[in-house]
């Protein structure tokens, strides 16, 4: 079964439209102002995943579990954080198992 993009689209409300396209303005708005006095590069990249995740929860942009998984992804690839310092709960593999079930549904 092929699910095109319209039917995708119809599942979302304007909320969830409006918020992810928002967040990832706001993610790229902080990424591209310059670093705060008195901040270092990696709080300032950690604010905009914040920022990111924020918009992302209220506005229910994508599922709240997925949202919350955006760290495991982006620490690394911002150079915030080498993989093997994020928390090891996150990197056992019946976590990935529980969240390759949540992604399924």
């Amino acid at each position: 079964m092929k699910i095109t993009m319209q039917e995708v689209l119809e599942q979302y409300g304007l909320r969830q439209r409006f918020g992810f396209v928002a967040g990832i303005v706001v993610f790229v708005l902080i990424l591209l102002l310059p670093t705060p006095s008195g901040m270092n590069d990696a709080a300032w990249k950690t604010a905009a995943l914040i920022a990111l995740m924020a918009t992302w929860w209220i506005s229910e942009a994508i599922p709240i579990f997925a949202t919350a998984l955006l760290p495991i992804a982006l620490l690394p690839a911002l150079g915030i954080a080498d993989i093997k310092e994020l928390p090891p709960p996150t990197l056992i593999p019946s976590f990935f198992c529980l969240w390759v079930a949540f992604l399924s549904h």
